[in-house]
C-alpha cells in the first residue's frame, strides 16, 4: 500500500484501526522526500531524529 496516495481522512482512519502505524506513516513521508528533493528542492532542512 502507498501510504503517500492516501488522504490524510484516510490515513488517519487506517492509522487509528492500528492498519497502519504512525511511524509507517513518517517513514514514508521521509522517503517520498528522498526520492524527490533532489529535483524541485522544496524543503530547507529536513530533521530526521533517530529513535535511540
Amino acid at each position: 500500500m502507498n501510504l503517500m496516495s492516501l488522504t490524510a481522512v484516510e490515513l488517519g482512519k487506517k492509522i487509528k484501526s492500528g492498519e497502519v502505524r504512525v511511524v509507517d506513516a513518517v517513514n514514508a513521508a521521509f522517503d517520498q522526500i528522498e526520492a524527490v528533493e533532489k529535483d524541485i528542492n522544496s524543503y530547507v532542512t529536513v530533521y530526521k531524529k533517530k529513535k535511540s
